[in-house]
């Protein structure tokens, strides 16, 4: 099963400088040429989520594809989001993809005109409730996009979602994906996309 763990970025500041040491060096590297206390604040405190959920039976080396999603061999398929005051990671025994996003005002119709496929732009257009719909279909296009390991490297405008009688998305002929949307942080959305039941909790933890 999918698990799904997170913590607060504020809760962190205090243990900001005693985290640094505790990550691996290629993210130390990283946060070095980081600028902004957020930035490197999400960094680190992602850099200890990796090193608390993923790092096990002594394996503690991150690889990346070859575009830039990390995976350790031999090791759980791990993904990580942060968004807002939050950072976030799903835990899966197979591939997997996870996006947060805090809501703020959009012109959300011009928002998915931009960056969402034909079809949803109609959802959009047609909706009662354009921002839980739009962030929505933000984090499960993102969540996809990751657990596939392409990111931006696959245009969200080249694929859909529909809603029919469950979550489905256009480049999965097969029917392999799960999915599921999650709004038990207040204030966000959270999606999560892989091949293995989704646990239907987040748990926030500390550091």
């Amino acid at each position: 099963m999918i698990q799904l763990y997170c913590v607060q970025l504020s809760h962190c500041r205090k243990d900001y400088e005693r985290f640094i040491p505790l990550i691996t060096k290629d993210r130390q590297d990283k946060l070095k040429r980081l600028r902004g206390p957020k930035k490197r604040l999400e960094c680190v405190v992602s850099g200890m989520l990796i090193r608390n959920y993923v790092f096990t039976n002594g394996k503690r080396q991150v690889l990346y594809n070859e575009f830039g999603k990390p995976y350790v061999k031999g090791g759980k398929h791990f993904n990580i989001s942060h968004s807002g005051d939050y950072a976030i990671i799903a835990l899966s025994e197979k591939p997997v993809g996870v996006d947060i996003e805090m809501h703020k005002e959009h012109d959300y119709m011009r928002l998915s005109q931009l960056t969402f496929h034909e079809n949803e732009q109609r959802l959009i257009e047609k909706s009662n409730n354009r921002a839980d719909d739009f962030f929505m279909l933000w984090t499960l296009k993102e969540a996809y996009m990751k657990l596939v390991g392409r990111g931006f490297n696959l245009s969200p405008k080249s694929f859909f979602y529909t809603f029919e009688n469950n979550i489905s998305v256009s480049l999965d002929d097969k029917n392999r994906c799960v999915f599921k949307v999650i709004n038990d942080l207040a204030g966000y959305t959270v999606s999560v996309c892989g091949y293995e039941e989704i646990s239907d909790n987040i748990n926030v933890v500390q550091l």
